[in-house]
């Protein structure tokens, strides 16, 4: 129980620092509003059991007037009224705060994801629990932004009432609070159960959420209809996981009731005891039937904040595992670790690029995919990585990204060793365009200019529409650069795969870097298309730049200055087109093997 409520403080005090940050006013309005609140129930109270005495009093022949009678009830009245217009603000209040919490986790949490290491990205232990925080963010910071208002108002609210009660019957306050301790350790368990779901059958939810959002994309939605497979995925696959998931939540519940339902009759027990004694000492003479209602109507509500202020707590337990979950991501430290002072690659620089005995093997694994490789890619040279899959072609491109460290061995840059460079102005130095690139719902000129944040000109833009061919698609598009690459808006089009291949190569062409890597960049467009973009990467954008390319298809490399042939993670060949085909090479053998399918 300590621990619990240890735990609820330290994520209540963040979260309040949090809200105070964003929105100091609202803070101070919300706390003077649950004043007002907490002031105008003990009021209402007060001035209505005055007026039940005061009508008892008349119509037993005492000294009461009417006009005595009206005024206690108009004042409890006003209170009443007064107290639901505290509420009805402190509700506007939340939601406004809701908006800009959830906003501010959303953005904290998307960021911290963008920056962290790749390894924590492939690592299935981390993004489970990323996927958890992920699937209930919203709701469970959100609704501990109201709770934990709630938990503060509860508790002022009990502290006033305290000081009424206990001038009149002072062990009413030890035994409420003794009967509610078991529903909250009830619910406290209860919560637990429920987490503990979360972290056995958290990844079948998951699993069972994005076969659902698959339903809301149109592009996902033709090939289920083409497949014919909507029922067996939803009622073989996402209903079996849900049921899973409900069927495990059942039985915490069920688990649960025998316990809720005594905890219940304990605590109802209390109040019974203590409404039994102000009665007898009412009927003894000892209290007037004001000072019983006052003290009854106290005691009522002593229990209900009780009752409340332990749900609360309850519910911010429940609410802040997820919550310590999605700070926890956010304490994330680095694995690859920056420089203090790293190098400067200035933008006037172009790379050349060594790997010097490099090994390397994924985190968590044994296989090493290289194995002392050495690799070099000249200032200024077209160099391009060709093999069969699992060669180690995509891991270069990783390593020279820096999203891994090698395992041992160095890769220079302009003779610095990458681990020692600014990777800021490392990234400021080369375009990339991967296997698996973004398809963002922005316009078609936003999705090329998100390749270089500074603003650039329109010749800049024009080059990088013209070198990825992109003009016969911006004719077409219904408002041109302006048309949006999502059917969700009006006027849009939704690209096919080449075109979006496309768009990223615009991309990268637009940042106007000194060092390009493509990773199989057309490998769905037609080509003849291909042969276009490649003869104008060769001939038109290599002045002046170091290009690395990746691609399966050999008549795209044929025109590189130097071409790397790997197999299982190891340089088996070295050279241009012409020579690797002399002799009896395995560029020539793949080389050869690719042609026939075209004769």
């Amino acid at each position: 129980m300590i621990e619990s409520i240890r735990r609820i403080l330290v994520i209540s005090i963040r979260v309040l620092k949090i809200l105070w940050k964003l929105n100091p006013l609202h803070v101070a309005l919300r706390l003077f509003l649950m004043g007002l609140e907490i002031a105008s129930t003990l009021l209402l109270t007060y001035f209505g059991a005055q007026a039940i005495g005061r009508l008892a009093d008349a119509l037993s022949g005492g000294a009461s007037t009417e006009k005595e009678i009206i005024t206690s009830l108009a004042l409890s009245t006003t209170f009443i009224l007064l107290s639901k217009i505290a509420w009805a603000f402190l509700t506007y209040l939340e939601r406004v705060s809701y908006y800009s919490l959830t906003r501010w986790a959303e953005i904290q949490y998307k960021e911290k994801l963008s920056e962290i290491d790749t390894e924590y990205l492939e690592n299935r232990k981390f993004m489970d629990q990323a996927n958890k925080v992920n699937d209930r963010l919203e709701w469970a910071i959100s609704a501990f932004n109201i709770n934990v208002f709630l938990f503060i108002h509860e508790i002022v609210k009990l502290v006033s009432i305290v000081y009424f009660v206990a001038q009149a019957i002072w062990w009413a306050i030890p035994l409420i609070i003794a009967m509610s301790i078991p529903n909250f350790l009830a619910n406290t368990k209860a919560s637990k159960l429920k987490w503990g779901i979360w972290q056995k059958k958290g990844s079948e939810y998951h699993t069972y959420y994005g076969i659902t959002w698959l339903f809301r994309r149109q592009a996902d939605l033709q090939e289920i209809k083409i497949l014919n497979s909507s029922k067996y995925l939803l009622k073989n696959v996402a209903e079996k996981l849900l049921l899973k998931f409900n069927n495990e939540q059942v039985k915490a519940i069920r688990k649960f009731l025998p316990v809720s339902l005594l905890s219940t009759l304990i605590e109802s027990s209390g109040v019974l005891v203590i409404s039994i004694w102000l009665l007898k000492r009412t009927l003894d003479g000892a209290l007037t039937l004001t000072s019983f209602s006052f003290l009854t109507g106290l005691v009522d509500r002593f229990n209900g904040t009780m009752q409340q202020f332990l749900g609360t707590m309850t519910r911010m337990y429940e609410q802040s595992q997820y919550i310590e979950d999605f700070y926890s991501i956010l304490a994330t430290e680095p694995k690859l670790k920056k420089p203090d002072t790293g190098h400067k690659i200035p933008s006037s620089s172009v790379p050349r690029v060594e790997f010097v005995n490099v090994s390397f093997k994924y985190p968590g694994t044994e296989k090493y995919i290289f194995r002392g490789l050495n690799l070099t890619i000249e200032s200024g040279q077209d160099v391009a990585l060709v093999g069969p899959n699992g060669a180690g072609k995509t891991t270069i491109i990783k390593l020279l990204l820096r999203l891994y460290d090698p395992t041992s061995g160095s890769i220079l840059i302009n003779g610095v060793d990458l681990k020692q460079v600014d990777i800021e102005t490392w990234y400021e130095n080369i375009s990339a365009m991967l296997q698996h690139f973004n398809h963002y719902p922005l316009t078609l000129q936003d999705n090329i200019k998100l390749g270089r944040k500074q603003k650039k000109s329109k010749e800049q833009l024009q080059y990088a529409i013209k070198m990825a061919g992109l003009e016969s698609m911006i004719n077409e598009a219904p408002k041109g650069l302006s048309t949006y690459l999502d059917p969700a808006f009006e006027d849009s089009i939704e690209p096919s795969g080449g075109q979006w291949q496309r768009v990223a190569l615009a991309r990268s062409f637009y940042r106007q870097t000194n060092m390009l890597i493509l990773d199989e960049p057309t490998s769905a467009i037609d080509s003849v298309a291909e042969a276009e973009i490649f003869d104008r990467i060769f001939k038109e954008h290599q002045t002046g730049r170091t290009t690395l390319i990746i691609s399966h298809r050999f008549n795209t490399v044929r025109n590189a200055d130097v071409i790397y042939v790997l197999d299982k993670g190891k340089v088996v060949e070295k050279g241009s087109h012409d020579e690797l085909l002399i002799n009896k090479s395995t560029y020539k053998k793949m080389f050869d093997a690719q042609a026939k399918g075209y004769k």
